[in-house]
């Protein structure tokens, strides 16, 4: 697959902005890191995914709290459940290719050469050659994160979006959409210089709820006393959509995967 970096006209390039960008979340870690260091992940986020400067400078200096997730747990297990299965028909159709495969864990100590390596992490599943990457995200409701879909570009060539309460399957490629990259990653940066000099651009609304900045716009979070559920018609048609286009969606999903592994040849020492 060529070089995302090759197809670029823009000045500064794709690749010097995303240096750029790295270079700058390192700095962000090291400038906030007096009670909690943020991690690259969570500084992308949140530089991507909100318009208030002083929000994102507010959230970056506090701890980051998931205690008040109040979803039912039945969203949760959709959304294991579906990585199961697909990790399974991965490793099904891989052994039918002819492909060796490693499933990585962080406390892994296998030894040996792999043409493959399958990384779960979080909402994704990850697979590995030595001359290219896919990453596999998983969506097992209506919702969708454009802003994470950005942020997964940003570090891989090809991502498969997997929905599959509509039954969408799409494969990404950074290289069709270096423009889009490029612009976001600009402004990010400029936010985050923003950020850094200590001059943030207080933008009010949906940032507001639930932020905690001393702000008069500051409001309190919009669902923090209600528990998301589903009523008992919404379960049974969520449930049974799940079930019904689950393996249908899997299997178009796998399929896309091996045509982007087929692309890169080679193979994996893996030292334990």
């Amino acid at each position: 697959m060529e070089d995302l970096a090759a197809q670029d006209t823009s000045t500064p390039s794709y690749r010097s902005l995303l240096n750029e960008y790295k270079q700058m979340v390192e700095s962000i870690a090291s400038a906030f890191s007096s009670s909690e260091k943020p991690s690259p992940a969570r500084i992308m986020s949140l530089l991507s995914s909100h318009s208030c400067d002083l929000y994102v400078k507010h959230a970056l200096a506090t701890k980051s709290d998931y205690s008040n997730n109040k979803s039912d747990n039945y969203f949760l297990e959709k959304h294991e459940y579906a990585l199961r299965k697909l990790v399974e028909r991965l490793k099904t159709e891989l052994l039918k290719h002819g492909m060796s495969f490693h499933v990585y864990t962080e406390a892994d100590s296998e030894v040996g050469h792999f043409d493959v390596l399958i990384k779960t992490n979080g909402s994704t599943v990850e697979l590995e050659m030595p001359k290219g990457r896919v990453v596999i995200e998983m969506k097992t409701g209506f919702s969708i994160n454009l802003s994470q879909l950005e942020r997964y570009l940003l570090d891989t060539p090809t991502l498969i979006l997997c929905r599959i309460l509509p039954g969408h399957v799409m494969c990404i490629r950074a290289e069709d959409y270096s423009e889009l990259l490029t612009e976001s990653l600009a402004d990010q940066l400029d936010k985050a210089d923003r950020i850094l000099e200590g001059q943030p651009i207080l933008v009010p609304g949906t940032d507001c709820y639930g932020c905690k900045a001393d702000c008069p716009y500051a409001k309190p979070p919009r669902w923090e006393d209600h528990r998301i559920v589903l009523r008992n018609d919404n379960f049974s048609a969520d449930m049974d959509v799940y079930f019904k286009n689950l393996y249908p969606c899997i299997k178009t999903t796998v399929d896309l995967a091996l045509q982007e592994l087929n692309v890169h040849k080679g193979g994996f020492e893996v030292d334990g």
